[in-house]
C-alpha cells in the first residue's frame, strides 16, 4: 500500500469516528439566524435525534436548510416535516422561535407530553400536523391565534379536556381533525364560524351535549364525522343547509328525537350514518330524494313505522342497514329496483307479510338478513338466483331468514336455502292473524268534526276475524274534548280490505293547548291488547300566542333570552323554563327548572321580550323553553321554539 493510500484510509477512519460528529456550531451557521439553528438542535436533542429513522445532516453540518425534513425560504426555516421518523419524548416549546414556519408536521411518531401552548405564536403556520402520537393534556386555546391555518390535524392521540372555543377564530381552516382522542365537554358553537371547512372530524371521543345548530353554517363541508361520542339531543334540522355534504356520520351516540325530513335536501350526500342512537319516529320518505346515496346506516335505534317505498329510488345504493329497530308493515317491493345493492339487512324488526318477489331482482345482492321479523308466506323462488356469498368470519353464507313464518315448496329453493341458511325451516312458525292501526298517531284540530281511524289486516287472511276498539282518555277527556267511541270490526276469510271507524271531536270554547287520547284494538276472544294509536287534538280557541322567534345567546354576563310575538290574544304573560338536555320533549323532566319566579307580563301583539339568565356554569349547554299563560290560567308550551346556548 502506498503512502497516499495509507493516508486516505486513515482519513476515512477519522471521518467515520465519533469524534468527527461534533455538534453543529450554530454561531457559524449563515443560512438562517442562529436562534433558528439552535431551535432545530433543541428539537433534535429533546426527541432523541440520534435514533431517528432519518436524520441526515442534523447536528453535523453547518447547512440546516439541507437537513432531512427542513425547508427554508428567504433565509428562514419555513417548513419542518419529520413524519414517521421515530421521534420520542416531548415537543420542545422553543419551536416558537421559528417565526417564519408555515408547515409543521411531526405526525406518526412516539411523541408524548402536552402540545406546547407556545405553538400559538407561530402565526404564519398554514398546516399543523401532530396526529398519530401519544400526546396528552388539553388542546391549547392559543392555537386559536393561528389565523392563517388551513389544516389542523391532532387526531389519534390521548388528548383530554374540552375543545377550545378559540378554534372558532380559524376561519381559513379547511381541515379540522381531532378524532380518536379522549376529548370531553360539548362541541363549541363557535366552530360554526369555520365557513371554509371541508372536513370536520371529531369521532371517537367522549364529547357530550347537543350538536350545535351553528354547524349548519359550514356551507363548504364535505364530511361531518361526529360518530362514537356521547352526544345527546336531537339532530339539528340546520344540518340540512350543508348543501355540499357527502358524508354525515352521527352514529354511536345517544341522539334522540326523529330524523329531520329536511335531510332529504342534501342532494350530494353519499353516506348517511345515524346508527346506534336512540332515534324515534319514522324514516322520512324524503331520503328517497338523495340520488347519490350509496350507504344508509340507521340500525340499532327505536325507529318505527314502515320502510318508505321511496327508498327504491336510490339507484346508487349499495348498503341498506335498518336492523334492530321497531319497523313494521311490509318490505316495499320497490326495493327490488336497487340494482346496485350489495347488502340488505332488515333483521330484528316487526316487518310483516310476504317477502316481495322483486327482491329476487337484486342481481348484485351478496348479503340478505331478514331474520327475527313477522314475515309470512311463501319464500320467492327467485332468491336462489341471488349471488349470496360466503362469510369466512362467520363460517356461513350471508342469508338469514330464521324466526319468521315462512314456507317453501320449490325443491331447488329448499336445497339452496338448506346449504346457505342451515336449520332455517325449523325456526319458522305458522302465520298468525294480526290486526293493527294503519297509523300509530293522528293529529287533528278540535274543530275538525270527525277523525277517521283505519285498521289493516296483515299476515294470514284464511279465516274470519273480529276485533273490538275503544277510546281511552288522556289529557283529552271524553265528553268535553271528544265522544267516547267503542265498536267492532270484522273480516271474512280472504278479505284483506282496510276497515275504518270515526270519532267525533268536541269543539269547546276553552283554551286548553294540545291534548291527547288513546285508541285500543282488543282481541274479542282473549281480551289481548293488539295495538294502540294516539290522537292529538290541537286547540283552535281564541287564546292564542304565536312567536316569530325565540333565541338564546351566550355572552360574558350569562345567557340572553329574547323572543318576539306576532299575535297575543287573551295572554296574561310568560314563564321561562330551563334544562340541561332535551329529554323534556319526550317526558323526561329530571333536569327541568322554571327560571321565572313571577309571570313576565304580556305586552300585546308584535312585542319584543328579553330575559337574562345569569345563574349558569361555563361550558354547560342549556336548553330554554317558553310557556304562555292565558287569562284563565291555562298554559301552552311552545315546543317548536326550544333554543340552546353554551355558557361562556
Amino acid at each position: 500500500m502506498s503512502k497516499n493510500q495509507i493516508y486516505i484510509s486513515l482519513l476515512l477512519l477519522v471521518l467515520m469516528s465519533p469524534l468527527a460528529h461534533a455538534a453543529t456550531d450554530c454561531a457559524a451557521v449563515t443560512e438562517i439566524p442562529s436562534v433558528e439553528c439552535e431551535t432545530l438542535v433543541a428539537l433534535y436533542n429533546s426527541t432523541d435525534g440520534a435514533n431517528w429513522a432519518r436524520n441526515g445532516g442534523w447536528n453535523v453540518t453547518l447547512t440546516p436548510c439541507r437537513w432531512y425534513g427542513v425547508s427554508c425560504s428567504g433565509g428562514h426555516v419555513s417548513g419542518l416535516s419529520l413524519y414517521n421518523n421515530q421521534l420520542t419524548s416531548s415537543i420542545p416549546r422553543e419551536l416558537d422561535n421559528l417565526t417564519n414556519l408555515t408547515r409543521l408536521s411531526l405526525s406518526s411518531n412516539q411523541l408524548t407530553g402536552s402540545i406546547p401552548r407556545e405553538l400559538g405564536n407561530l402565526t404564519n403556520l398554514t398546516s399543523l400536523s401532530l396526529y398519530n402520537n401519544q400526546l396528552t393534556g388539553s388542546i391549547p386555546r392559543e392555537l386559536g391565534n393561528l389565523t392563517n391555518l388551513t389544516r389542523l390535524s391532532l387526531y389519534n392521540n390521548r388528548l383530554t379536556g374540552s375543545i377550545p372555543r378559540e378554534l372558532g377564530n380559524l376561519t381559513n381552516l379547511t381541515w379540522l381533525s381531532l378524532r380518536i382522542n379522549q376529548l370531553t365537554g360539548s362541541i363549541p358553537s363557535q366552530l360554526g364560524n369555520l365557513s371554509s371547512l371541508t372536513r370536520f372530524s371529531l369521532y371517537n371521543n367522549q364529547l357530550t351535549g347537543s350538536i350545535p345548530r351553528e354547524l349548519g353554517n359550514l356551507s363548504n363541508l364535505l364530511r361531518l364525522e361526529l360518530d362514537a361520542n356521547q352526544l345527546t339531543g336531537s339532530i339539528p334540522r340546520e344540518l340540512a343547509n350543508l348543501n355540499s355534504l357527502e358524508y354525515l356520520g352521527l352514529s354511536e351516540n345517544q341522539l334522540s328525537g326523529s330524523i329531520p325530513s329536511q335531510l332529504g335536501n342534501l342532494s350530494n350526500l353519499e353516506s348517511l350514518g345515524l346508527s346506534e342512537n336512540q332515534l324515534t319516529g319514522s324514516i322520512p320518505s324524503q331520503l328517497g330524494n338523495l340520488s347519490n346515496l350509496t350507504d344508509i346506516y340507521l340500525y340499532d335505534n327505536q325507529l318505527s313505522g314502515s320502510i318508505p317505498s321511496e327508498l327504491g329510488n336510490l339507484s346508487n345504493l349499495k348498503t341498506l342497514w335498518l336492523y334492530d329497530n321497531q319497523l313494521s308493515g311490509s318490505i316495499p317491493k320497490e326495493l327490488g329496483n336497487l340494482s346496485n345493492l350489495r347488502t340488505l339487512w332488515l333483521s330484528n324488526n316487526q316487518l310483516a307479510n310476504s317477502i316481495p318477489t322483486e327482491i329476487g331482482n337484486l342481481s348484485r345482492l351478496g348479503e340478505l338478513h331478514l331474520d327475527n321479523n313477522q314475515l309470512c308466506g311463501e319464500i320467492p323462488t327467485g332468491l336462489k338466483d341471488l349471488p349470496i356469498y360466503y362469510s369466512y368470519r362467520e363460517l356461513s353464507y350471508l342469508i338469514k331468514l330464521n324466526n319468521n313464518h315462512l314456507t317453501a315448496d320449490d325443491s331447488e329453493l329448499i336445497a339452496w336455502l338448506d346449504s346457505r341458511n342451515p336449520g332455517w325451516e325449523t325456526t319458522q312458525t305458522a302465520c298468525p292473524t294480526t290486526l293493527q292501526f294503519s297509523s300509530v298517531s293522528y293529529t287533528v284540530t278540535e274543530d275538525v268534526g270527525q277523525v277517521t281511524i283505519t285498521v289493516a289486516r296483515t299476515l294470514s287472511s284464511d279465516s274470519t276475524i273480529s276485533v273490538g276498539y275503544a277510546t281511552t282518555s288522556g289529557t283529552a277527556t271524553s265528553g268535553s274534548d271528544y265522544t267516547q267511541t267503542t265498536g267492532t270490526l270484522s273480516w271474512e276469510s280472504g278479505d284483506w280490505a282496510d276497515k275504518s271507524f270515526t270519532i267525533t271531536m268536541i269543539d269547546d270554547g276553552d283554551s286548553e293547548g294540545t291534548e291527547t287520547f288513546t285508541i285500543t284494538l282488543t282481541d274479542l276472544v282473549s281480551g289481548e291488547n293488539l295495538d294502540n294509536a294516539t290522537v292529538t287534538i290541537t286547540d283552535d280557541d281564541a287564546t292564542f300566542v304565536s312567536l316569530t322567534d325565540f333565541t338564546a345567546t351566550a355572552n360574558e354576563t350569562g345567557i340572553l333570552l329574547e323572543w318576539q310575538t306576532a299575535a297575543e290574544i287573551d295572554n296574561a304573560g310568560f314563564n321561562l323554563w330551563r334544562a340541561t338536555g332535551e329529554g323534556w320533549k319526550s317526558g323526561d323532566y329530571s333536569t327541568v327548572i322554571r327560571l321565572t319566579e313571577r309571570l313576565i307580563p304580556a305586552q300585546g301583539n308584535s312585542s319584543v321580550y328579553s330575559y337574562r339568565d345569569t345563574d349558569v356554569e361555563s361550558g354547560i349547554t342549556y336548553y330554554y323553553g317558553l310557556e304562555d299563560i292565558d287569562l284563565n290560567g291555562q298554559s301552552t308550551f311552545h315546543w317548536d321554539f326550544i333554543d340552546s346556548a353554551t355558557a361562556k
